[in-house]
């Protein structure tokens, strides 16, 4: 059975997340498909990061991600 993502009313909402240990992404792709827009991706490991950028100039998608050791992470 083929899911239908683009008909999806949920995404068209306006809810927002940010993804702390984004690894190479995989869970971030079911939170996009529950209609949330991810706006920060952030994890340390440099090949799941060039996996993550990858993956949103593919999408055309303009999440901002972060390589880094969450705990130097200033929430400002």
């Amino acid at each position: 059975m083929k899911r239908k993502t683009k008909d999806n009313p949920l995404r068209k909402t306006s809810r927002k997340a940010v993804s702390l240990f984004s690894g190479a992404g995989g869970m971030d792709i079911g939170i996009r498909e529950a209609g949330f827009e991810i706006l920060a991706e952030i994890e340390l490991d440099e090949h799941c990061c060039s996996t993550l950028r990858a993956n949103a100039e593919r999408s055309n998608d303009s999440v901002r991600i972060i390589q880094a050791d969450i705990r130097e992470i200033d929430p400002k």
